[in-house]
C-alpha cells in the first residue's frame, strides 16, 4: 500500500495525518475537503466510509453460496472493464468487483459514468451463463432486483425507466450496464451497477441530466447497499441461468416508473412516440402507438419519458 492510500485510509478512520504536496494533490483529485488540526496535521472535513470486505461479506448469507471472489480496487479505469479482462479464467464466474473510484467509468451507449471517490456504489458482477440462454431482460432483472433491495432498505420511492435507469421522481439515481464477452465453453456477462449515493458539486457538474442521490432521501451506508446488492444480485443470476427472464416478467409492473405515460423511443435518427403499455414476456418495451402494440428490444433504443396520460 502506498503511503498516501494508507494516509487517506487513516483520514478515514478520524484520525488526523501529517499534510505533505503528494498528499494535497491527491486529495484534491478525489474531491476530499480537510480541516486543519494544527500546525503540521489535518482531519477530514466530513465522514469518509470506505469499503470494508469483512463486512459485506458478513451482511450477504444468500450470496456467499454463489460468490467465487471479491475484488475491491481503490482505483481502477472501470469495474466492468476490469471483470471483462477477466472473462474466461478461473474465478470469473460469481465474481464481484468493487472500486473506491473509477477513472473512466462507463454508462450505457458510450456515455461516461461520473466516478468521484468514495462516495457512491461502482459494482460489476461477472457470471458465465450458458450458450444457449439467451441473455435479454437481464438488465430488468438487475434493475428490478436492485430496486427491490433498495426498497427493503428504507428507499420506497426508487422506480426504474426501461431498459436500464433507477429514477426517483424523474431523476436518475442509478444506472445498470450488461456487456457480454466472447468465449468458447460458456456466455461471460459483467452487469454494472452505478448508484449515486452522494455528489458534491464539483461531481455532479459532469452530469448532463436531472438526478438524485440515496443520502437525499435515507441515511444507508456503502457497505451495506454494496452487501445488499450482492446478496441479492448473485442468486437471481443463478435463477435467471435456468429459467430465462420470464420468472421476473411479472415484477415488472411494480416497479415501472413510466407505467401509462407518453415516452419516445429513440432508435438511430427515428423517434416513435406512444404510450408504455409494460413489458412482454422477454422484456420487450411495448409501445402503443398510432399503429398499435410495437414491440422493441433493449438493444436497439433507448427512452426518455414524454407528457404524462
Amino acid at each position: 500500500m502506498d503511503t498516501v492510500e494508507a494516509r487517506i485510509r487513516h483520514l478515514a478512520s478520524g484520525e488526523a495525518v501529517p499534510v505533505d504536496p503528494v498528499l494535497w494533490q491527491a486529495l484534491d483529485d478525489m474531491g476530499l475537503s480537510v480541516e486543519s488540526v494544527d500546525d503540521t496535521r489535518v482531519a477530514l472535513a466530513e465522514p469518509l466510509e470506505l469499503l470494508d470486505e469483512a463486512r459485506i461479506r458478513q451482511a450477504m448469507p444468500q450470496g456467499l453460496p454463489h460468490m467465487s471472489a471479491l475484488h475491491i480496487h481503490w482505483r481502477v479505469d472501470s469495474t466492468n472493464t476490469w471483470l471483462l479482462d477477466q472473462a474466461g479464467k478461473t474465478g470469473f464466474h460469481g465474481s464481484v468487483c468493487l472500486a473506491e473510484y473509477q477513472l473512466a467509468g462507463r454508462g450505457r451507449r458510450g456515455r461516461t459514468w461520473v466516478s468521484p471517490f468514495g462516495r457512491n456504489i461502482y459494482l460489476s458482477l461477472g457470471w458465465a451463463f450458458p450458450r444457449q440462454r439467451s441473455i435479454a431482460g437481464l438488465s430488468l432483472v438487475a434493475g428490478m432486483v436492485v430496486a427491490g433491495a433498495l426498497r427493503d432498505l428504507g428507499l420506497s420511492q426508487v422506480g426504474l425507466k426501461w431498459p436500464n435507469d433507477l429514477l426517483i421522481a424523474s431523476q436518475k439515481l442509478g444506472g445498470i450496464l450488461v456487456e457480454a464477452a466472447i468465449a468458447r465453453e460458456s456466455q461471460p456477462v459483467v452487469v454494472g451497477i452505478g448508484i449515486n449515493l452522494s455528489l458534491d458539486r464539483r461531481a455532479a457538474a459532469g452530469i448532463e441530466q436531472p438526478y438524485t442521490t440515496v443520502l437525499e432521501h435515507v441515511r444507508l451506508s456503502r457497505n451495506q447497499i454494496v452487501s445488499r446488492l450482492a446478496n441479492d444480485l448473485l442468486p437471481a443470476f443463478g435463477l435467471f441461468a435456468e429459467q430465462g427472464f420470464r420468472p421476473f416478467a411479472s415484477e415488472w409492473p411494480t416497479f415501472d416508473a413510466l407505467e401509462g405515460e407518453q415516452v419516445t423511443i429513440l432508435r438511430g435518427r427515428e423517434q416513435i412516440t406512444g404510450i408504455n403499455r409494460g413489458i412482454d414476456n422477454d422484456g420487450n418495451l411495448r409501445l402503443d402507438t398510432d399503429h398499435g402494440i410495437q414491440a422493441y428490444n433493449s438493444g436497439e433504443v433507448s427512452l426518455r419519458p414524454g407528457d404524462a396520460q
